[in-house]
């Protein structure tokens, strides 16, 4: 039986604003570059395969497909919000007292 592990607090490292932006956008990359492996593939097998094997296939890469554009609309929504609170932040920085 395996037991879950939690690291303690005082050993999380913190990102700077920057640093999280900058890991989104990476990751944000890495999902499309999955995204355009992904089309090919599935091309590929359309074109190729048998037709049973092409569509247990071609459904598995759709769906495959569809999580990675979620992925990514999660991520473009999360770097526009996280935007919108630094302009906040950033303006209630600048108004004079």
């Amino acid at each position: 039986m395996s037991a879950m592990v939690y690291p303690r607090e005082e050993t999380l490292e913190r990102l700077t604003q920057d640093e999280i932006v900058l890991n989104t956008k990476a990751v944000m990359q890495g999902l499309e570059t999955l995204r355009g492996e992904h089309a090919q593939l599935l091309n590929s097998i359309l074109d190729c395969a048998q037709p049973a094997v092409a569509q247990e296939k071609s459904s598995l890469l759709r769906k495959s497909l569809e999580d990675i554009e979620l992925g990514l609309g999660e991520a473009q929504g999360y770097l526009s919000a996280l935007h919108s609170h630094l302009a906040q932040k950033s303006r209630m920085f600048r108004k004079p007292c």
